[in-house]
């Protein structure tokens, strides 16, 4: 037998056995249009440039590497320099009241600017929604949406010329059991710090500097080898010999 008749006999059922355990080929074959809709379907949503796993990796080296630890914290303390508020077309009184309110709700929700600016520096996008409380009136909260779960969908918009294609991100959030919730654009915001052309991604300011991060870490680990051979703090005393 041929390696041809091997592989058509493969297939094959057999008078024995049961002729659904068999792998069964489609009777009729579809379009190029059907299957270029299927393909775009497949492929309509956007995903970063950049690896998602390398977000957790960041995480974890701003917490262990001295420079990474310093920058952040530079960023943060730079960054907050308190929020100025202006309100247009309001008395003075309600101006007043208006500030009391906003402070007040500072207040109570204190660190609030420094955890979206930490975000951002990690992620290179802010991602977080505000939740109004259950009678709709005020903010009861500001929850922070992981920027690794956040996936765009590109959605086209109605065109009244035809003359150029129109598109939409669309930010959705990827759930626990692998399906994806739409996000309230009334509540929700996602601001990148930059991000590539066609992409709604933001880029993580930190992700160009991982390969000199392990690249100083393998360092310090020959510094640590021969401190521990040499001793940290003792002398060295070498002979040598007098040139001739």
């Amino acid at each position: 037998m041929g390696i041809i008749e091997k592989i058509k006999s493969f297939f094959k059922a057999d008078s024995s056995s049961d002729s659904s355990s068999f792998i069964e080929f489609a009777s009729v074959l579809k379009p190029f249009v059907e299957q270029k809709q299927e393909i775009l379907n497949f492929t309509n949503k956007v995903y970063p440039d950049y690896p998602v796993e390398m977000l957790d990796t960041i995480e974890k080296l701003v917490l262990i590497t001295p420079d990474l630890s310093q920058a952040l914290k530079r960023v943060i303390s730079i960054g907050n320099t308190g929020l100025t508020w202006d309100f247009s077309g309001v008395d003075d009184k309600a101006k007043v009241n208006l500030q009391n309110e906003i402070d007040s709700w500072f207040d109570l929700h204190p660190g609030i600017l420094n955890r979206l600016i930490r975000q951002t520096a990690i992620t290179g996008a802010l991602s977080a929604e505000a939740v109004p409380n259950l009678d709709l009136s005020e903010v009861e909260e500001i929850r922070l949406i992981p920027v690794k779960n956040v996936v765009f969908e590109k959605q086209p918009i109605d065109s009244k010329t035809n003359i150029v294609d129109r598109f939409k991100f669309v930010p959705m959030q990827k759930t626990k059991n692998g399906t994806y919730a739409t996000l309230n654009p009334e509540i929700y915001s996602y601001e990148a710090i930059e991000n590539s052309e066609e992409s709604p991604y933001g880029i993580p300011p930190f992700i160009s500097a991982l390969k000199w991060v392990l690249s100083q870490h393998k360092t310090g680990e020959n510094v640590d080898k021969h401190i521990n051979k040499w001793g940290l703090l003792g002398f060295i005393v070498a002979l040598f010999k007098k040139p001739a």
